[in-house]
């Protein structure tokens, strides 16, 4: 009785242990745990409850799994057990740890474990994972301890997350190469792997300290003595059906390097680029020229492939595998990168080089154009616009030099810098003034234009009378509100379509005979063009968006002079008291008006 209890729930005891040591290593592999120990999770499916009574009871036995001196126990060397401490049940045991294993451990109730049996294929037991939960003590008569309670569930298939390589595809030597590849997941995968290339085979390895503890794969190819690549597949399968797959390309015979770039081209800041390369020769046989002073090259291994750079290769499937191994599968020399240290261009002009790679018998070679940029030093905004009042702006500058500097040509217009951002302020003015703003070295220059004006003041200069509506870094407006009147008499497309530029739509209009009789607005604006003044006109949408005033020139819709495309009876109004809302109206019917000139 007690035997056949053992081998019945020794399987799920023994997944229950691997949790345990899973939990108590999970300082190190704490991203492993999707589940929380201590939040309740429902029993997976095909969980089986079993009394398992001891060595000296009966020994119940679960696939030659038991408890003796309550400890769970099996075949020395084919059973291997850790504990996950304290769970809330068996749906809480839901990866395999990476340490804690042994071929015994306590049974404890309220403790979660996982096990491993390697199988017998004697008797046809296969390989199989068991996770367990002990959920009592059976307690004789007498009130001694004679087996426990527990729930088991196999096979259990681990933690269900898709196998990460790192990559998608992988060349190997064409003399036949060894590659260790191990994932990028923490924790142990349960898997299986195949390709679909006669030449390439692939094994599971470990870098923990069991055999079984799979976290990557060696892929191992035969030389290829054809001029052409061979190209196959690896296919990594987890027990819960998620694949990946990874391209494995065998170099052809005849020598090549191939770069992923044709031309490196970088700023004029000091930094570092790697090109990677694909080649079928060692990289002690490969040499570098042309590198100039400014610009160090050097070959260096590509590490993300390099197992012995976290753990060195333990196991290759189930045999052990000396350093001298574990060094030859973490090698891979076709995957080398050309590393490109630039130092700091601190010229306004660009640079150049060829850097070669070829091998050291000369026979194979490719060519790489280097470009290294002149420092910049470029602004957005090259003209700036103030009122009267004392104000400031802040431009900030796309440039590369770290120590640049500014100068105004004027000492009303003042500058102070703070990184890669120039602050500019200006005191107040009762004239029209102008300043340049230049930066040594370069040819880069700001123009600052303060009006004697602000937006709002009266003005009257040169027969143009208005109220100052907009100043601006590029343009400033007077404008001049008229009395309601239709867009147009005509519901027809005229060409006046310019969002930006009413003086093209006011063109577009006085190419039409007899303009004067059917469109008004445009009109009443052209009939402040007289005694030698000349320039008013009804402003496009978006420059009537930008009049700011806070005299009563405000109408729920003011008419522009864009017309819409699609509809050849409506134009666009703007309403000033939204904020330069837009909307559409028909062209007859009447609206108020402001007209506009640049000063």
């Amino acid at each position: 009785m007690r035997n056949s209890f053992l081998r019945k729930w020794l399987p799920t005891l023994f997944m229950f242990a691997i949790l345990g040591i899973f939990a108590a290593c999970s300082e190190d592999i704490s991203d492993e745990i999707a589940i929380d120990p201590n939040k309740e999770v429902p029993d997976p499916a095909g969980t089986v409850q079993l009394s398992m009574r001891n060595s000296d009871n009966g020994q119940t036995e679960l696939d030659q799994i038991y408890i003796e001196n309550e400890n769970f126990r099996g075949h020395e060397g084919a059973h291997y057990f850790t504990s996950l401490g304290p769970v809330n049940g068996l749906g809480n045991v839901a990866h395999i740890p990476t340490s804690g294993w042994a071929s015994s451990v306590a049974v404890v109730p309220g403790h979660g474990y996982v096990a491993y049996s390697a199988g017998d294929s004697y008797w046809g037991i296969p390989q199989r994972w068991y996770r367990i939960y002990v959920t009592d003590y059976i307690v004789s008569t007498s009130g001694g301890i004679i087996g426990a309670k527990v729930k088991y569930q196999a096979p259990f298939k681990g933690s269900d997350e898709v196998i990460d390589l790192g990559m998608k595809e992988i060349t190997l030597n064409t003399k036949g190469d060894t590659i260790a590849l191990p994932f990028k997941n923490s924790g142990v995968i349960l898997f299986h792997a195949s390709t679909d290339c006669p030449q390439l085979s692939v094994a599971k390895m470990s870098t923990y300290d069991h055999s079984f503890l799979t976290n990557g794969i060696v892929i191992t190819s035969e030389a290829n003595n054809s001029d052409t690549p061979v190209e196959g597949t690896v296919t990594l399968t987890t027990l819960h059906g998620k694949k990946t797959t990874l391209k494995v390309i065998i170099a052809g015979a005849k020598p090549f390097i191939e770069l992923e770039q044709e031309k490196a081209k970088v700023s004029a800041a000091q930094q570092t680029s790697d090109i990677a390369f694909t080649t079928n020769i060692s990289a002690d046989e490969l040499t570098i020229s042309g590198a100039p002073t400014w610009c160090k090259a050097e070959l260096i291994s590509n590490e993300k492939n390099n197992a012995a750079q976290k753990n060195a290769v333990k196991f290759i499937g189930s045999r052990a595998i000396n350093q001298e191994e574990a060094t030859l599968a973490a090698s891979g020399v076709s995957n080398i990168k050309l590393r490109l240290t630039f130092s700091e261009n601190e010229s306004q002009k660009d640079r150049s080089a060829n850097i070669t790679i070829k091998s050291k018998d000369g026979k194979t070679s490719v060519q790489l154009p280097i470009v290294q940029e002149g420092v910049v030093l470029e602004v957005k905004r090259n003209k700036i616009g103030f009122e009267r009042f004392p104000a400031y702006t802040i431009i900030t500058l796309n440039t590369t030099v770290k120590n640049w500097e500014a100068e105004s040509s004027e000492d009303w217009c003042s500058l102070s810098k703070s990184g890669n951002q120039l602050f500019i302020d200006v005191e107040a003015t009762t004239i029209d003034r102008t300043a340049i703003i230049s930066f040594k070295g370069f040819d880069t220059k700001i123009t600052v234009r303060q009006s004697k004006y602000a937006v709002g003041d009266e003005f009257s200069e040169d027969g143009v009378e208005g109220i100052v509506g907009y100043i601006g870094d590029s343009v400033r407006y007077v404008c001049k509100k008229l009395p309601e009147c239709v867009w147009s008499y005509k519901n027809e497309g005229v060409g006046a379509t310019s969002t930006t530029d009413g003086e093209y739509n006011m063109a577009q209009i006085k190419k039409i005979p007899y303009w004067e009789e059917d469109y008004i607005a445009f009109l009443a604006c052209d009939r402040l063009n007289n005694n030698k003044v000349s320039g008013w006109y009804l402003p496009a949408v978006e420059e009537l968006r930008l009049i700011r005033t806070s005299h009563s020139y405000f109408q729920e819709d003011l008419w522009s002079s864009t017309e819409l495309e699609e509809s050849v009876n409506s134009a666009y109004c703007v309403d000033l008291r939204r904020g330069g809302a837009v909307s559409w109206r028909f062209k007859n019917e009447m609206r108020t008006i402001i007209a506009i000139h640049k000063f």
